[in-house]
């Protein structure tokens, strides 16, 4: 349903058909479109982005479960490395997210909001980065899900705005 103020939220719009975002290439598709909805609003638009970005996190957690096998190797140096990451991308996240946005004009708002939200999202995707590799490395399933959350906490703290 379209807002008739221009002012108004337009709202997640979270319907079966937001399913379509995990599609590869749908977003890209229905953001090019001129009949699409999210063509003329870019908060409807950068919404369903950022629905897209947990999608490759379970897909990684899905290789993690395929890829697990017996290790010998002790997982303790690896888990502790693991949680000063977490901290310190979820630090980093929340340092990049409390920078004021340049308001200078709208093109300079867009810019600094748009590399704000990759910065984030970035460093919300580092951590799950890490996990996999270190699971990758020990042959140990279970460690990319026990990090899974901080990723996860990373992007849910993206939707809230600074202040709050």
């Amino acid at each position: 349903m379209a807002a008739t103020n221009p002012d108004d939220d337009p709202g997640w719009e979270l319907s079966p058909r937001t399913l379509l975002v995990f599609v590869p290439g749908f977003v890209h598709f229905a953001l090019r479109s001129r009949r699409s909805p999210a063509a003329q609003d870019g908060l409807t638009g950068i919404r369903k982005v950022w629905l897209c970005f947990p999608v490759p996190i379970l897909a990684l957690g899905i290789v993690g479960l395929l890829t697990g096998g017996a290790s010998t190797q002790p997982v303790g140096v690896w888990i502790a490395f693991l949680a000063v990451v977490s901290v310190v991308c979820l630090l980093a996240s929340e340092v990049f997210g409390r920078r004021p946005l340049d308001c200078s004009d709208l093109a300079a708002l867009a810019a600094s909001y748009r590399s704000r939200f990759f910065l984030r999202t970035a460093f919300s995707e580092a951590i799950a980065l890490f996990a996999f590799v270190a699971t990758l490395i020990l042959g140990q399933w279970w460690i990319y899900w026990v990090f899974v959350p901080f990723t996860l906490f990373g992007f849910a703290e993206m939707r809230r705005r600074p202040g709050e």
